[in-house]
Parts: C-alpha cells; sequence; structure tokens
C-alpha cells in the first residue's frame, strides 16, 4: 500500500475589490494504489513426502503469497503439472490427482 493513501488540500480564492473577498474550498485527493508489487510466498520452499496408493485426490499442501497492494491473489500450476497435481485458484490448496506407486514412478 502507498504510505499517504490521501490528502487535504484547503484552496483559497481572493478577489482584488475593495475591501477584499475570499472564500476557501476543503479539497479530498485521494492516491488510487497501483499494482506495483510482486505477490511473494510466505514459505518459498516446501517438501513434501506422499505416501504411495492414496486415493485420489490426495491433500499435499497449502501454499500462501501475500500481495502489499491488498490484490486478490490467484494461485495456478504450470500445464506439465496439471496431469499430477490441481490447485485451488483461490486458496492454494494442492492436491494429487492420482494414487502414486513408488515401484513405478
Amino acid at each position: 500500500r502507498e504510505t499517504t493513501p490521501a490528502y487535504w488540500l484547503v484552496v483559497a480564492a481572493i478577489d482584488r475589490g475593495t475591501p477584499p473577498r475570499s472564500s476557501s474550498c476543503l479539497v479530498n485527493i485521494t492516491v488510487l494504489d497501483a499494482n506495483d508489487n510482486l505477490p511473494i510466498f510466505v514459505v518459498s520452499y516446501i517438501s513434501i513426502s506422499i505416501p504411495e496408493h492414496l486415493p485420489a485426490p490426495t491433500y499435499v499442501a497449502t501454499v500462501h503469497a501475500d500481495d502489499r497492494d491488498g490484490g486478490v491473489v490467484l494461485y495456478f500450476l504450470p500445464p506439465e503439472n496439471l496431469t499430477l497435481f490441481a490447485i485451488n485458484s483461490t486458496t492454494g490448496v494442492v492436491t494429487a490427482k492420482k494414487s502414486f506407486d513408488y515401484e513405478i514412478g
């Protein structure tokens, strides 16, 4: 988030008459937050062991990333991982889509 999210200004107007007359106006300026920060994973490395022959789908892990801009983080897997694993795009829950056999690899 930005360090100063809003500014308040007092703008004054004065005429050159005799006597001079003036008035003022209060102006609120809101700074819109740009998407200028990368999402950062809370943990950058996770090591998981999965027992073989568990029925699919099997819970594997939950990943979590924070966005300093306050935006919504969505999770996805690269296409080459989609035959074995799935991820919930909003919760970060990773599941195995098949049962693994240690002997087969």
